[in-house]
């Protein structure tokens, strides 16, 4: 484990909390269905920049929905520098929930909402591909960047909820020398089937693949009930 500096605990609340989950029979059988799907249709991962090249604009013009309380040129300059958008421009190979058959995306959901604590209609997926040389940078995601962007059902209401932005990731493959996944303070060790669940806008995650092989992993977001 890494000794983080008391300035970044202080400014990024950097903590371990997370939690390895045991996957319940029909969750695990919901994520292999997902992966044989894709493997057996040989559906392409096209390679995007992690972000658009113009998010420093999208968050200016969008302040109260990123919630920030940064000056304008704090953020600008961050989000303009150069190690930033060197890093934000390498590319992310992904398929999302609504590239896959509508039953498929129904029952995997299903089985999700049977096994944690959501609120229902407020879950997505997608599932991420990594080839050897590919990596994601270090980072937490703002929790208000998440709710306009949730398929709201009538269990989900609009802007002040008070929710938790749940986020967990799902292996696919067992580990291979050159594989890491990080969070929190740490690289963490995995096996095929094992879920990491956590808060997504207070722990820190990454991952790169330095490696020989492929490696997939299921993504899942839900919004859960605070309390």
């Amino acid at each position: 484990m890494l000794n983080w500096t008391r300035y970044q605990e202080r400014t990024y609340g950097i903590h371990n909390k997370y939690e390895k989950v045991k996957l319940t029979p029909e969750f695990h059988h919901a994520c292999a269905k997902v992966m044989d799907h894709v493997i057996k249709n040989n559906m392409e991962f096209e390679p995007r920049p992690l972000m658009p090249h113009d998010y420093a604009e999208t968050i200016l013009n969008n302040a109260e929905r990123f919630n920030y309380k940064l000056k304008d040129k704090k953020v600008v300059g961050w989000l303009n520098d150069s190690k930033y958008l060197r890093s934000m421009s390498l590319p992310i190979r992904i398929l999302y929930d609504r590239d896959l058959p509508e039953d498929l995306v129904k029952d995997t959901k299903s089985a999700l909402e049977k096994q944690e604590n959501v609120y229902r209609h407020a879950t997505y997926f997608n599932i991420i591909k990594m080839e050897p040389g590919d990596q994601i940078m270090l980072h937490y995601d703002p929790k208000s960047v998440y709710l306009p962007a949730w398929p709201i059902g009538n269990e989900l209401p609009g802007q002040g909820t008070e929710y938790i932005d749940m986020r967990a990731f799902v292996y696919m493959n067992d580990r291979q020398p050159g594989q890491v996944s990080w969070l929190g303070k740490s690289d963490i060790d995995y096996k095929a089937y094992d879920m990491f669940k956590f808060e997504v806008d207070k722990v820190y995650h990454g991952t790169a693949n330095f490696g020989y092989d492929d490696r997939y992993m299921i993504s899942f977001s839900w919004a859960e009930p605070l309390g």
